[in-house]
């Protein structure tokens, strides 16, 4: 007698053992890939609110201005550990980390020329220029005058002579600081037009052969 074959009826399969232990180990491999990377989010985040703390205590000049309104409120909430916008963090820890170089090579220049002031990061600008000006106010010199135009006439130099790097990239806009720093360090030096002129040729031509690039600590 012929059996014929109904397809309605199906025979269950034994369970595969081998493909409930595969299905485990994926599980387990995604959740130790999702542990993973929430780590290293919290990490990275660390290290921007790190760079944005040491930043921030470095005086780093008027918030207000052009150069720094689109990131100063920023990153003072990154000091405080306000974290917002993830997805931001790159950009952030890029500007961050140009303007803390260009910081440090600006003390670099002062300490070639032997400029007897305090390391930039530790150097409060706007402080500086509010004394300069208020002892302009008190000899009833203006602005136009000296010292102020001697001042101003001397980040003009520097500037010119593009011995600071120029962001590029995610490194945000350019950043004054480094230049009115190294400005008032030469300013408050005493040393002549024509010796500062003299001073910042020799940091244009460190800077060539260094390539701007500060020096690892």
């Amino acid at each position: 007698m012929r059996i014929l074959h109904n397809p309605a009826v199906q025979t269950s399969s034994a369970p595969n053992a081998d493909s409930e232990v595969d299905t485990a180990t994926l599980s387990t491999i995604e959740r130790g890939c999702m542990s993973t990377e929430r780590e290293f989010s919290k990490l990275f985040s660390d290290i921007v609110c790190e760079q944005a703390r040491r930043y921030m205590n470095s005086y780093p000049g008027n918030g207000a201005l052009g150069c720094n309104t689109p990131y100063h409120a920023r990153f003072e909430q990154l000091a405080q550990g306000y974290i917002q916008y993830e997805e931001a963090f790159g950009r952030c820890s890029d500007v961050l980390h140009y303007r803390m170089s260009m910081i440090k090579l600006a003390t670099e220049m002062k300490n070639y020329l032997g400029l007897p002031i305090e390391d930039a990061r530790l150097f409060d600008v706007l402080s500086w220029e509010a004394r300069l000006v208020s002892g302009m106010h008190y000899k009833d010199i203006t602005k136009e005058d000296s010292p102020w135009t001697r001042y101003k006439d001397i980040i003009s130099m520097i500037r010119k002579a593009c011995i600071f790097d120029s962001p590029v990239g995610n490194q945000g806009l350019f950043y004054p600081k480094p230049s009115e720093y190294l400005a008032a360090a030469l300013y408050d030096s005493g040393r002549s037009m024509v010796q500062i002129a003299s001073d910042i040729e020799k940091l244009e031509d460190l800077s060539l052969k260094r390539g701007n690039r500060p020096t690892e600590q």
